[in-house]
This record gives structure tokens, C-alpha cells and sequence, in this order.
């Protein structure tokens, strides 16, 4: 007896159909990993920015002039009064007013915020935090850091160089962000707070990444007025919103009572620091270059009764 034997298949409709729900699935699943990377990376990035700026204004808060070896002021040794610290002038002292700082030492900067921060020693042989390499490349490079010692690691593993380097006479790209606030290191050299500082480097996933400038670790500057700044290179660190999301506002007190005005919401550090004003505008850091137009300050913060400021804005924590 002869079977019928029935054979079926797929038309180049259905294989079609297929491939593209295929392609469909992919693409969302790619997008939704690239969307995630990008918000651990957003959110490690800000943790890494208040975890300085709490440890600098910690800092501030407890500044004591009176003969501190903590800060490395002058000793007034009853010879100025409080708030004032000696000067050498052709070999006469004399007493200036000394305005409030962080660590004018970076041996004390560094270990005053291991005490302010949340800090393993068991990442070190022989458990010495502050013991760190110095960071001598350029910074606008792609070095790695791979088998550099960090200065401290973070119970999150964040690992954070350069903190025991004393500060930079100038932090380039803070040239003319003056305010005429100036103290006297030990050589009677003139220190400008908002221009002078450190340097810090912050490998925000600690072992976990390549450890290189600017794909994992990034600079942050820290001026001895106790701002800290990220830096950027081109869309990257302070110049990016994906990293670091801020706003800018203007709050006016005055007969008529209190209001806030916003002038930019949702825009990286360097747009909302430099329209404000909390970063001067003809610094490098807000001058045209390259890569990224000058941003100007607001007209409306410089109106007598305005007071601009800044608000960075925390990420939504969505991964596990």
C-alpha cells in the first residue's frame, strides 16, 4: 500500500517574521544592558563626588586656627589672635588673617579623610593608608593605573589616589577663579583658596574594571576652599549630564519675600557651575576649548538681590 507522506516547512514569510522578533529581542535586550551600564556608572560616579565633597565640608566645618597641626598653620604662639596667622615679611612677623581652608598638607588631607570616610585597610599588606604612588603623568591621557598603591580604598572597593600629594601652588583649569582669598605656606608663598588644591583620583569600580584615566578612574579637583570640581575631557566626567547631573538656580531674597528661579535643570557640572558662577566664567575650566563651546555666566546672577547656586541630583539606584 502506498502512504501519503505529508511535508511541511517554513514559507520565507514565516523565516522572515522570525528573524526580525529575533532581531527585535536583541536590540531591546541591548539597549536595556547599555541602559544599565550607564546607570551604575552614573550612580558609582556621584557616589564618588559626595563622597569627596561630605569629607570636604566635614573638613571645613571642624577648621581651627588656633596652632592646629592637623590644618599646618602658622603657630600664633600668642603673638596673633584668633583668625590670624603669622607672616614673614623681611625676616619681621607679622599677622594676617587666615582664611578658613581644608588640610594645607596633603599627609593631613589624606588622613583626615580616612577618618571622615567609610575606609578598609585589609586592602594593604601592611594596612597603611596615605602610603600611595604619586600620579606624574598628564592627566589628560589614558594612563593606567593598574599598578599604582591607591592612598585609600572605600568599603565599597573604591580606590582613591593622589590624596597625600600636597596641593598644586594652581590648578590650571581654575586660573581666575579668584575671589582675593589667599593664605601663607610655610615658604611665605602666596596660596589663592579657589585656585590652589589637589588633585584626586577615584577608580569607581575599584579591581573590577580596567583600572585606566578616564574609562574607570577620574579626576576630581579639590580647591583648599572645599569645592570639589570634576574634571572632564571632552564629553567625559564634569562635561557629561550621563555622569554627573546638575541644576542651577537663582534664590532672590528681598522685600517681597523668598523665591527660587531655576535657570538650567538636568545639565552636566560644567554648564550648571559655570552659568551660576560657582565657577568663574573665564576660567579654562568654562572658556571655550576643542572639544566644548564657553558657557557664560547668567545675567541674572549678578543682579544685587540674586544668589545662584547649584544642585547635583542623585541617580535612581534601579540595578542589582
Amino acid at each position: 500500500m502506498g502512504k501519503n507522506i505529508s511535508k511541511t516547512g517554513f514559507t520565507l514569510f514565516e523565516v522572515i517574521v522570525v528573524m526580525i522578533i529575533i532581531s527585535i529581542i536583541v536590540g531591546v535586550s541591548l539597549k536595556l544592558a547599555k541602559t544599565k551600564l550607564n546607570n551604575i556608572k552614573s550612580y558609582t560616579y556621584y557616589y564618588a563626588y559626595k563622597t569627596l565633597s561630605t569629607a570636604a565640608s566635614k573638613m571645613l566645618f571642624n577648621f581651627n586656627t588656633n596652632n592646629d597641626d592637623v590644618y599646618m598653620l602658622t603657630a600664633n604662639n600668642g603673638t596673633c589672635t584668633e583668625g590670624y596667622q603669622i607672616r614673614i615679611v623681611d625676616e619681621n612677623q607679622t599677622c594676617v588673617p587666615t582664611p578658613i581652608t581644608i588640610p594645607r598638607r596633603g599627609q593631613n588631607f589624606c588622613q583626615l579623610f580616612a577618618s571622615y570616610a567609610n575606609t578598609r585597610t585589609d586592602s594593604f599588606d601592611d594596612e597603611k593608608e596615605c602610603s600611595g604612588d604619586t600620579f606624574a603623568g598628564n592627566i589628560n591621557n589614558e594612563v593606567s593605573f593598574a599598578n599604582m598603591r591607591p592612598d585609600i580604598v572605600l568599603r565599597n572597593g573604591m580606590r582613591m589616589y593622589n590624596l597625600s600629594t600636597d596641593p598644586y601652588e594652581e590648578l590650571a583649569p581654575l586660573a581666575n577663579n579668584s575671589n582675593g582669598r589667599v593664605y601663607y605656606a610655610d615658604n611665605d608663598v602666596e596660596m589663592d583658596i579657589d585656585t590652589t588644591g589637589y588633585i584626586v583620583f577615584l577608580d569607581i569600580d575599584g579591581t573590577s574594571g580596567t583600572s585606566t584615566l578616564w574609562q574607570d578612574v577620574f579626576p576630581f579637583y579639590i580647591t583648599m576652599s572645599g569645592k570639589v570640581i570634576p574634571a572632564f575631557r571632552n564629553n567625559t566626567g564634569g562635561s557629561s549630564k550621563e555622569y554627573l547631573s546638575v541644576s542651577a538656580y537663582n534664590e532672590i531674597v528681598n522685600d517681597s519675600g523668598r523665591r527660587i528661579n531655576w535657570l538650567i535643570k538636568s545639565v552636566s557640572f560644567r554648564e550648571a557651575a559655570c552659568t551660576s558662577g560657582y565657577i568663574k566664567a573665564d576660567t579654562p575650566y568654562c572658556l571655550q576649548d576643542l572639544q566644548l563651546p564657553a558657557i557664560g555666566l547668567n545675567a541674572e546672577c549678578t543682579a544685587a538681590d540674586s544668589d545662584c547656586k547649584i544642585n547635583v541630583i542623585s541617580p535612581i539606584k534601579w540595578f542589582n
